[in-house]
């Protein structure tokens, strides 16, 4: 009785989960959709052509060929449901491209199951994990402009600490870096692998495929603005824009259409040093917003 009860839970508790996720009816790891990063998160996730720092493994792999010197970042998002995403990436030169690596986690919460004696047991609801590592060149020795770059992830989720699953997937991405100045251009395909699979059923994975492009142009000294437009699976429309005072602080905004929960979002940053914290929010309706807090840390600044 208890094991039907169990998964029993772990079927609606899917289902809540996808209703808050905005994506009820697709497919599974919808970890794998999560944003990350604060900065990322603000700019409406327009992102694939935009982007510079390390939380790019996870939207184009090829942006990881313009990171300078190692570096570090952390996130913490605490959402509705009671739902927290926490995150840890790293990337650094290495040989002739640069080399990252992340850990990006979902903790559910708790769920209180009631026997049919009277009493009751605790569980975690949800407890995601996904690591991933990617490489990426810049050829513009060959082809001027270019940037390759790829990643490989693995997977494991556990529902009600008894159903488990594990998946493996790659992604690829192209930046290029046009003549014009400040005007890029980014293409990826994500999440290219096996199912998830609970007990016997298996759920594939979110694939996604992103096309975007970036301009940024300078505003007058210490003054920068780029902005971001992207589609994504060729349905979505993402629109990201961020303005730089002095290189110090950071005001940003999206939009995200054909999303009914998370479509504007807005944020900030400061950096200091080498230090630099990022801040956003997400409007969820009637649901409430979804808080990120980044910090980032450029060892080699």
């Amino acid at each position: 009785m208890r094991k039907y009860q169990l998964l029993i839970a772990a079927i609606l508790l899917l289902n809540a989960h996808a209703v808050w996720a905005n994506d009820f009816g697709s497919s599974a790891a919808r970890i794998l959709k999560q944003a990350v990063g604060a900065r990322t998160f603000a700019v409406g996730e327009a992102y694939c052509a935009m982007a510079d720092d390390v939380q790019v493994l996870h939207y184009n792999p090829a942006g990881l060929a313009v990171i300078p010197s190692a570096e570090i970042s952390l996130m913490y998002i605490h959402s509705i449901l009671d739902i927290y995403y926490g995150y840890a990436g790293y990337a650094q030169p290495a040989g002739p491209g640069v080399i990252a690596g992340s850990i990006l986690t979902l903790q559910g919460g708790d769920i209180e199951i009631n026997n049919a004696d009277g009493t009751s047991d605790t569980f975690k609801a949800q407890q995601d994990y996904v690591f991933t590592v990617g490489y990426a060149l810049d050829i513009t020795q060959f082809v001027p402009g270019l940037l390759l770059g790829i990643a490989g992830k693995a997977i494991t989720s556990t529902l009600l600490e008894e159903y488990s699953a594990q998946a493996f997937a790659g992604d690829v991405g192209v930046i290029y870096k046009s003549p014009v100045k400040g005007l890029s251009f980014g293409v990826a395909a994500q999440n290219i692998g096996t199912q998830l699979t609970y007990l016997e059923y298996g759920d594939p994975l979110p694939f996604t495929s992103r096309i975007g492009s970036a301009y940024g142009m300078e505003l007058g000294e210490g003054h920068y603005l780029i902005g971001a437009i992207e589609m994504v699976n060729t349905k979505n429309v993402h629109l990201g824009l961020e303005y730089e005072l002095g290189g110090i602080f950071f005001a940003r905004g999206g939009y995200k259409q054909g999303y009914d929960l998370d479509n504007v979002t807005f944020g900030a940053g400061f950096k200091i040093n080498i230090i630099q914290l990022d801040y956003a929010l997400g409007l969820k309706g009637d649901l409430g917003m979804n808080h990120y807090i980044s910090l980032t840390v450029i060892t080699g600044k």
